[in-house]
């Protein structure tokens, strides 16, 4: 297996001199497009030769892409929470119109 580089202390075509695989137990990528947004996939196509750079990723590239797509993530969990708790509020208010409407039709 080859030796995993330090970030900045290898360059590009290192990897493609060893033609020996690198196993790890996942991955995904994060990518940053031509118009400057920031990404990231778990597709395993992408982990391959389906990748053209434009440049070599710098520390400071990386830190700022995973930094965006944390932020990201965090925004949807956020969002995905605020919707369960509306979900289940409103859950709560149906059955409480359910119950007016039962006592009214008792009081009668």
């Amino acid at each position: 297996m080859s030796e995993i580089p330090i970030i900045g202390q290898s360059q590009p075509s290192d990897a493609a001199n060893d033609p020996s695989p690198v196993r790890f137990r996942t991955a995904f990528v994060v990518f940053q497009d031509e118009n400057d947004m920031w990404g990231a996939s778990n597709d395993p196509n992408l982990l391959a030769d389906h990748i053209e750079l434009t440049k070599v990723a710098h520390p400071a590239d990386i830190h700022n892409g995973v930094k965006s797509v944390a932020d990201e993530v965090f925004a949807q969990k956020v969002a995905a929470n605020v919707h369960g708790v509306m979900m289940r509020a409103a859950a709560q208010a149906q059955e409480a119109a359910e119950n007016a409407r039962l006592m009214t039709k008792l009081k009668v």
